[in-house]
C-alpha cells in the first residue's frame, strides 16, 4: 500500500521525485529515502506521512527523523 501511495502521491502532484519510507523495522528506511531524493536532484523534501491516525509518530517521531536524515546532507 505504501508504494501505492506513492506513485498516487506522484501523480496528483506532478512531482518528479517521490520516495516512498518506512519509519521503521522496514527498509527503505527515512534516511535511507531522504538520501534516494537527494541523489536523484531534490533540494527541498517534502513528508507526506501515511497512517490510519494522527498521532505521536506523525508530531514527534517521524520530524525527528527526516532532521536527522537532513543533517547528513547539506543544503
Amino acid at each position: 500500500m505504501l508504494e501505492q501511495f506513492a506513485v498516487m502521491y506522484q501523480a496528483s502532484t506532478g512531482l518528479d521525485i517521490v520516495e516512498p519510507a518506512h519509519m521503521e523495522l522496514a527498509e527503505p528506511s527515512i534516511a535511507t529515502a531522504f538520501t534516494r531524493a537527494v541523489a536523484q536532484g531534490a533540494t527541498s523534501i517534502t513528508v507526506a506521512p501515511y497512517f490510519f491516525f494522527p498521532g505521536k509518530h506523525i508530531r514527534e517521531d517521524i520530524p525527528a527523523l527526516v532532521e536527522e536524515a537532513a543533517k547528513m546532507h547539506k543544503g
